[in-house]
Parts: C-alpha cells; structure tokens; sequence
C-alpha cells in the first residue's frame, strides 16, 4: 500500500513539472548569485523559486552585466530579463523588486581596527570599485575627491587580489561577489587564507526587478514574490548564501537583505 502511495506521489508530481510552461530568460554573470551554469546561484534560486510557484519552469542563459540588458532589447527570443536595476526606466514588464545587492566596503580587517561606519572613513584611501559604481552607489559621487585615488574596472576577481598586495586599501563591492572572488583567489594562492577580511555596510542596498514580454507572467510572479516573502522560504535562501561568509560577512551584511 505504502509503495502504491508513493508511486502515485510521484506520477502527481512528474505530472506538475511537465505542466510547467518553459521560460527562458537571460541574466548576469553575478559570482555566488548567479553562476555561468545557469544552474545556481542565490539569484537564480530565488527567481526559480518564484517562477515555479507561479507555474513556470525557466532556464537561463548567462552574459555579463549589463549587456544581458541590451541582449534583451535586441533579440525576441528571451521571454524576460533578470536582475533590472531600478535606475532602467526602459524595460516593459518589470515586476516588484525581488532581490536586493548589497554593496558596502570590503577592507583588510588589519588595517581599520577602528572599523567603518561611513564613506568619510575612507578619506585619504585608495579605493576600487566595479564598473559604474560612482553611478549607482548612492552618494559616493560627492566623497570620491576626497579619496586618495578611485578606480572603477569590470574585472571584480581582479579586486580581491589588489587588496591583498595592499595596491587598494578598500574595494567598493556586493559582499557576497566579492566573497565570491575571495574563496578563489585563495584556492589558486593559499598564502592569503590567513589574511581576514571585513564587510562594512556603508550604503543603502541596491533593489532589482525581472522583466517579462508578457504582462500576464510578470502579474503571476508578483503574486508569488508577495507569498513567498511572507511565508519565509526567501530569506531561508538569503541566509543560506550569507552564512557560508558569516566571518567576513556578518549580520551587516545579511540583515538588509531579509525580507519583512
């Protein structure tokens, strides 16, 4: 009997997944949040978390930041476009913000021993950022005179490596991508495993919608976004990702992230 039950169980199940209707959508190459195997990600789990609540089953094809937004515009065959920034006025479609990027100073914890609370800490600092970060982290434009020089390049793996041979003093990045980074760094140069870094939570966080062809899916997404916001599967993802650096991270880090 209880074998039959499972069976049944699972023929109900296959059944559901093949109702599900295919989406493909195109997204960032975001370390940590949305990875080249289109797979996995905490970005990706949570818009697949929402999708399939919602009835849909997407794949996803990964390009860099940003021109994954011009791809968008420029071929039909993408049914929606993950990871919008709220400054992209543009795209048709966008749904309720349902993922936030946290982007704060990552320093070597050696060399602040007084910590960080705010951009003026960082006065007389060389600090590097990724490609427009001036733009997009609010109210850095005005304190980036007073730094000992700023640079913002696309090559965020690059970042890490500076900070440890001191070249930067501070690196303007989302924890999670730049703990990313970090983890490897270290597998290709054991020698900076002992060097501890620390998150300090300097800007407000940065909220991203999804964009659909479609009105009727971006409606249904919604909808799903607001139910698994309350019922807490989201934030179990978010703590997920932010626990592994839970060292470096902490609950600076964290806390903005988790929903309401």
């Amino acid at each position: 009997m209880k074998l039959l039950f499972f069976i049944i169980l699972s023929l109900l199940s296959q059944t559901s997944f093949s109702e599900q209707k295919k989406l493909l959508l195109v997204a960032p190459y975001m370390p940590e949040n949305v990875e080249m195997d289109g797979k996995s990600g905490r970005d990706l789990m949570i818009l697949t978390k929402i999708l399939e609540c919602a009835g849909y089953r997407p794949t996803f094809e990964i390009q860099p930041y940003l021109r994954h937004l011009k791809s968008y515009h420029n071929n039909s065959k993408y049914d929606g476009v993950a990871t919008i920034p709220e400054t992209d006025k543009e795209i048709k479609g966008k749904s309720l913000p349902y993922i936030a990027y946290h982007n704060g100073v990552i320093v070597r914890d050696e060399d602040f021993p007084n910590g960080i609370t705010e951009v003026n800490n960082l006065k007389g600092k060389h600090i590097i950022s990724f490609l427009g970060g001036e733009l997009l982290l609010k109210g850095l434009k005005d304190k980036v005179p007073s730094f000992a020089s700023y640079t913002e390049t696309s090559k965020q793996y690059r970042h890490n490596e500076m900070l440890m041979k001191k070249r930067v003093d501070g690196v303007l990045s989302d924890g999670l991508i730049f703990m990313a980074h970090q983890r490897r760094l270290i597998e290709n140069e054991p020698r900076w495993k002992n060097v501890k870094v620390k998150f300090y939570r300097i800007f407000s966080v940065n909220h991203f919608s999804v964009g659909f062809r479609d009105l009727k899916i971006t409606k249904k997404f919604n909808y799903c976004l607001k139910k698994l916001n309350k019922d807490g599967s989201l934030n179990h993802i978010e703590r997920s990702f932010a626990d592994k650096y839970h060292g470096s991270l902490g609950s600076e880090f964290l806390n903005p992230l988790l929903r309401k």
